[in-house]
C-alpha cells in the first residue's frame, strides 16, 4: 500500500488501487526510452521486459485462482502452493519469454490486467474481505492476495524502475 493509505474495505476501493498501482507503473514505463526496454539490470539482471514477463505470470495466476474461486473450481493456480518456489518460477517464467517480443509482452501486460480488474469485480465484499472463503486460503482474505500479486507487486517495481531509470541518468551524463 502507499505510504499513508489505508486498506481498501471495499471492492471499489480494491479496484480503486489496482487501477491506481497500474497508473503508476505506466507512468514509469512510458518514461523508459525504447532503446531500454531489454538493457539488464532494470531488476537484478532483469531487463524491463523480463519485470513485465513477471508481472505478467503472478497476476496471470490470479486471474485464474479468481476465476477457479468464483466457478467452485479445483484450484489450479500456483499461488496456494505452499511448496512454491517463486525464485524458481521468476527464473523459469523469465527464460520461456527471452524470445517473446516486446509488442507481445506488453499486450499481454494490458491484457492480464484487464482481466484481473474484471475478475476481482465478480466478487462481493465479504468475499474479498473476510477470511474463510475457500479452505485453502485458510485466515488470509482474498483481498491480501491481490494486493501482494497486484498493486503492492506493481508499485515495488514502479519503484525499483524509477531508481534504475535514474541511475541511467547518471552513467549517460556522468
Amino acid at each position: 500500500m502507499k505510504e499513508g493509505k489505508t486498506m481498501p474495505a471495499t471492492c471499489d476501493e480494491l479496484l480503486s488501487e489496482l487501477r491506481s498501482a497500474r497508473a503508476e507503473l505506466l507512468e514509469v514505463l512510458e518514461s523508459i526510452p525504447e532503446a531500454e526496454r531489454e538493457t539488464p539490470g532494470a531488476c537484478g539482471a532483469w531487463t524491463v521486459k523480463d519485470v513485465l514477463v513477471h508481472l505478467n505470470h503472478w497476476e496471470g495466476e490470479m486471474v485464474t485462482l479468481l476465476y477457479t474461486l468464483k466457478r467452485g473450481a479445483p484450484i489450479t493456480s500456483i499461488l496456494l502452493d505452499p511448496k512454491l518456489d517463486v525464485d524458481a518460477c521468476n527464473a523459469r517464467w523469465v527464460e520461456m519469454a527471452k524470445d517473446r517480443p516486446w509488442e507481445r509482452v506488453w499486450s499481454d501486460f494490458l491484457g492480464v490486467h484487464t482481466q484481473l480488474l474484471r475478475r476481482t469485480a465478480e466478487f462481493r465484499d465479504d468475499q474479498l474481505f473476510q477470511p474463510g472463503l475457500h479452505p485453502r486460503l485458510g485466515k488470509t482474505p482474498l483481498w491480501r492476495l491481490i494486493a501482494v500479486c497486484a498493486f503492492e507487486h506493481e508499485r515495488e517495481h514502479a519503484a525499483g524502475l524509477r531508481a534504475w531509470k535514474g541511475s541511467l541518468k547518471n552513467v549517460q551524463s556522468g
